[in-house]
């Protein structure tokens, strides 16, 4: 019995000091883990445009440390604590290289990116790799290398973090391919997964996309709420840069509804909060938003301000597709105010800047600018080449432009050089483009045009049939105003 007692109680002193180190080392990683995933969010909120480290890879490396030894631990842990990840990148090296390499493209990108690559075509089925290089792509607006790292994803076996990653990334090709449905439904289910995971930051970052996608499909409320949901999130992971991005998103949203004081508050709080972290881009990014703020209220001379400063800060800071925004604003500007020389010299600037980022989608806006100017000051040659190198790059390349509004444009053309049967074949081609997309302002555009067309050609009995094709559509939306304007043309016919 004695022998029983001292078995026992030495057992039992075991299992103390056994649960006592297990209580530690819980205690600890769930400490390593919350200051890794604080530091390496902090290093990506101190640089524009910078991709999210997955969170998930966060952890695995955090477990990787609280279970080295003890002197190299406290050591890791300090210069991480300290910002600083040297120790950090040497320390993998030698334990996961595939790793270290992920390590080293996020903290000095610019000259670790090509280890990536050489990692990948050693482990090509590393979904790690795969994802990281994917984040990249898509802070760089590289959509065609995204689309590649997408593609191949989808024929690999992903766990769930992994798999939160792919839907985040597939859908930011949705919405930049235009499919809406496809990106919302991806993107939903992505935030629910990297809540389910506590990934703060990508549910923010799945929110902001959605939000995007919502204010596209002018589903205002909606936007709002996935706006409003990412501030909070990045407020609870101690994000300004990321609260900041959702007020600037959300100032955007209202700006759309015409709310134009309450969204010009949100730009310049925005603004004062990239400019206290000295995110001179982010800052740049906002005034350019500030610029088409004042755009929208028609308030030209104010807007050129904006956009000419964003275009000094996005220049001082190295930024392409800033700058390439700062004059495609800048062009819209001089647009509207009839100056047609300068909104063609700002628009060709924009596009030659889109394009060395590779931004086709921008690049088709800035050029369809151009073929606006170009029309308006009665160069129709020079519209009709920019409109067909439009076409020409829209088939090229898959983007979300709406390409029915140039076959519209270089119709009008045609209908001006008199050649009424080219302009009927592009108006129907816009028609089509429209019915797709179900946009009825344009449909009702459309049948109002080819109406035109009939109505020069003598045929009157096929205009009366456009024009009420044209009405039919915009009573569908309850359109007064475009409702009196086709009732009025259908009354000079009768």
């Amino acid at each position: 019995m004695k022998y029983f007692m001292l078995v026992f109680s030495g057992l039992l002193i075991v299992f103390i000091f056994s649960a006592a180190f297990f209580a530690f080392k819980l205690f600890q990683k769930r400490l390593y883990r919350a200051v890794f995933i604080r530091k390496f969010g902090e290093f990506g909120d101190k640089h524009a445009h910078m991709a999210f480290f997955p969170t998930y890879i966060i952890l695995s490396v955090a477990d990787m440390i609280v279970w080295s030894f003890h002197k190299r631990r406290i050591q890791l842990f300090k210069s991480v604590y300290a910002g600083k990840f040297d120790h950090l990148i040497n320390f993998m090296e030698k334990k996961d290289k595939a790793l270290a390499a992920m390590l080293k493209a996020y903290f000095c990108p610019k000259d670790n990116l090509k280890q990536i690559r050489q990692e990948l075509r050693l482990a090509p089925n590393d979904t790690r790799l795969s994802i990281m290089a994917g984040l990249s792509a898509d802070a760089k607006n590289d959509f065609k290398k995204l689309r590649l790292i997408v593609n191949k994803l989808s024929a690999l076996k992903l766990d769930a973090p992994a798999k939160a990653l792919f839907l985040y990334l597939r859908a930011k090709i949705c919405l930049y391919d235009g499919d809406m449905y496809a990106a919302s439904h991806d993107a939903a289910i992505a935030a629910a997964l990297f809540k389910k995971q506590k990934a703060v930051r990508e549910e923010a970052a799945a929110y902001m996309l959605l939000g995007e996608i919502y204010r596209f499909c002018a589903v205002y409320d909606t936007a709002q709420m996935m706006y409003d949901s990412a501030y909070k999130l990045y407020q609870s992971a101690f994000s300004q840069a990321g609260w900041a991005n959702a007020l600037a998103a959300k100032a955007m949203l209202l700006a759309g509804q015409e709310r134009f004081d309450e969204a010009a508050v949100l730009f310049r709080e925005s603004r004062q909060t990239f400019k206290l972290i000295k995110l001179t881009v982010k800052e740049a990014e906002v005034i350019n938003q500030m610029a088409l703020l004042n755009l929208m209220r028609n308030r030209y001379t104010a807007s050129v301000k904006y956009a000419k400063k964003a275009m000094d800060k996005h220049k001082s800071a190295d930024n392409i597709q800033g700058e390439a925004y700062a004059a495609e604003l800048l062009a819209l500007s001089f647009l509207k105010q009839q100056d047609y020389p300068r909104a063609i010299e700002y628009a060709a600037l924009a596009q030659k800047k889109y394009k060395t980022v590779k931004n086709y989608a921008a690049y088709l806006d800035a050029a369809f600018i151009e073929a606006e100017a170009w029309f308006k000051s009665q160069k129709l040659s020079a519209s009709a080449h920019v409109c067909r190198q439009i076409i020409k790059m829209s088939n090229q390349h898959k983007t979300n432009f709406h390409i029915a509004n140039t076959y519209t444009l270089l119709g009008l053309i045609y209908i001006q050089l008199q050649d009424f049967k080219r302009a009927e074949k592009l108006f129907k081609s816009s028609l089509n483009k429209e019915q797709i997309n179900n946009r009825y302002s344009g449909i009702a555009t459309d049948y109002i045009n080819l109406a035109y067309v009939e109505k020069c050609v003598g045929n009157s009995a096929l205009a009366k049939h456009y024009l009420s094709s044209a009405l039919n559509e915009a009573k569908k939306y309850n359109d007064t105003d475009m409702c009196a304007i086709i009732n009025s043309q259908l009354e000079k016919i009768t």
